[in-house]
Formats: C-alpha cells, structure tokens, sequence
C-alpha cells in the first residue's frame, strides 16, 4: 500500500483505497 489514492484495484472508499 504505498499509494492510497493509486489503487484502482480496489474501490474509492475514503482516500481513493477502498479499505471496507
């Protein structure tokens, strides 16, 4: 998880990384 607003792969939750 270097990036949280660079992870396409999951969904855009709160900062882009779709934890939940």
């Amino acid at each position: 998880m270097s990036s949280p607003t660079s992870t396409p792969s999951r969904r855009r939750n709160k900062r882009g990384r779709g934890s939940k």
